[in-house]
Parts: structure tokens; C-alpha cells; sequence
């Protein structure tokens, strides 16, 4: 499959690339798929050892190979490179463009720079979501159409803190193992998972949020509890047709259409 990349290049700030000078340096890339569309987020370390400021010469040489590297698979399919606006027209910014061929989003003849990272999507969703109190995640797919962030189910958990209940439908249990673990140990919260989305019962109490990364299932709105909310990682417009038309109590949000949001918001 084709895959159409988008690459946010951003500083961190107050952190630094690496604790010595003969190191590597520490890029945080932070990655989200879905359909056939894949969000990077390119993080930057704003100092060098000792909190150091960049030399040019230095950091250029660790974009050019290390960050590179980092990003290995993403250079392959259609992308598109964009930077952080704080960063349009300073040595850094000049730094990643003579690197990567920036395409970047224009609006009413107007470049414009944004930077959006998973955080911003996840607080996103949880704002309007209107809250919740219980978490399902729909990833029941074959690996090669794997849409699922693996560490999604954990930053939904830690951005809100009011998660008691974690479900995950999935052919492949053992990818949730660890999540589960440290969510058990960090917050006391027991996961669990189910072969299929028939097997999920939920008591009505719970004001349930479903994250749907499955491909295809256009038979999803008969299996979804009650009046919860459901976020389309896949974005489909058949299914959004059909769960509107047929579940007037589910509240359908398109992922695709709130990263756009986002990014929007972030110009």
C-alpha cells in the first residue's frame, strides 16, 4: 500500500539531544496511522549537552544522518515535510528545509508552517469527545493494516484521568501485555481484551469512548454499546453514512477530519 506520509518537525523544548558529546542524539518521533495516511511528529531537542545551544554545523550534520536514520521506512511512498511556524526563517528551520524537501500547506497564497504532535491529537479528541470514563479500542486487524498507535490506549489513559474501564478488541492480545501492565501498575487499571466486538458487554453506567482502527467493517454500528461516541481512525465515509443513518444515539467523529482541525488551530 502506498503510504502518504506527513512529517512535523518541531523543537522540544528545555530538553536536551544528549547527556555527552560522543552520543547520539535523542530525536522523539512519534507516529499514528490511519487508512493509508501516516502523521510524524519530528522532535527536535532544543539544547545540545550541558544545555548547550546548537553549533549549526553540529546539528545539521545530526539531521542530516542520525534524524535520517530515525526516520528510516518514512522516506519511502508520498510525503510531505512541514515545520513548526516558530521555526520559518530561523538557522534551524533553513537547516531542516536544506535537508528535507519541504512541501508545505498553503492557504489563500499564504505559506504557512504548523506543528501538531499524538499529544495534541489526543487532546483533542478527549475535549471533544466530552469526556469519558470508559475506553475502547477496535484493533482487529491483519498486521499489514495495522492503523493502531501502539501506545495510543496509554495516552488516552494518562491525559485523562478519569478512565475506569479499558477494553481492546484485537486478534493480537499479546501487543496489549505490556500496555496493560504499566497501565496496572501507573493508575491501577485493568485491562482487557475480546476476540470480537459481539463479546464486549458494558455496564450503562459507563460513558464509553470507542476508537475504531479496523478496516472495512461496515457491520460495526450493530455492535456498538449505546449512546457512546466512536472516533473513525480509518475516516471512512461509508461507515460515517451508516452509523448516522442507522445509530442515532452514537456521536460519529472522523479522526481525519480532527487532525485537519488541528492543524488549523495550530497556523
Amino acid at each position: 500500500m502506498n503510504t502518504e506520509t506527513v512529517v512535523f518537525f518541531y523543537v522540544q523544548e528545555k530538553t536536551i539531544g544528549r547527556k555527552y558529546p560522543w552520543q547520539k542524539v535523542e530525536f522523539r518521533i512519534d507516529r499514528i496511522k490511519w487508512g493509508s495516511r501516516k502523521l510524524v511528529a519530528a522532535g527536535i531537542p532544543e539544547y545540545d549537552y550541558n544545555r548547550k545551544n546548537w553549533r549549526g554545523n553540529v546539528i545539521r550534520k545530526k539531521i542530516a544522518t542520525e534524524l535520517v536514520e530515525v526516520l528510516g521506512d518514512e522516506r519511502y511512498g508520498t510525503m510531505s515535510f512541514m515545520i513548526q511556524k516558530s521555526l520559518f526563517g530561523t538557522e534551524l528551520g533553513q537547516i531542516i528545509e536544506s535537508v528535507f524537501p519541504l512541501e508545505l500547506i498553503t492557504l489563500t497564497d499564504k505559506t504557512i508552517m504548523a506543528k501538531v504532535t499524538p499529544d495534541d491529537i489526543v487532546e483533542t479528541f478527549i475535549s471533544d469527545s466530552g469526556g469519558f470514563d470508559a475506553l475502547l479500542v477496535v484493533d482487529n486487524v491483519e498486521e499489514v493494516n495495522d492503523v493502531i498507535y501502539p501506545d495510543l490506549p496509554e495516552l488516552m489513559v494518562t491525559h485523562c484521568n478519569n478512565v475506569n474501564y479499558l477494553g481492546v478488541v484485537t486478534n493480537n492480545p499479546e501487543k496489549y501485555v505490556e500496555v496493560f501492565e504499566e497501565l496496572n501498575e501507573e493508575y491501577g487499571l485493568a485491562g482487557i481484551t475480546f476476540e470480537s466486538m459481539e463479546q464486549v458487554k458494558l455496564l450503562p453506567k459507563y460513558k464509553l469512548l470507542v476508537l475504531d482502527g479496523s478496516v472495512g467493517d461496515k457491520h460495526v454500528w450493530r455492535y456498538l454499546p449505546p449512546c457512546c461516541t466512536y472516533i473513525d481512525l480509518i475516516s471512512s465515509s461509508e461507515r460515517q453514512r451508516i452509523i448516522e443513518a442507522r445509530r442515532k444515539d452514537v456521536r460519529y467523529i472522523s479522526f481525519y477530519r480532527q487532525v485537519s482541525k488541528k492543524i488549523r488551530q495550530k497556523i
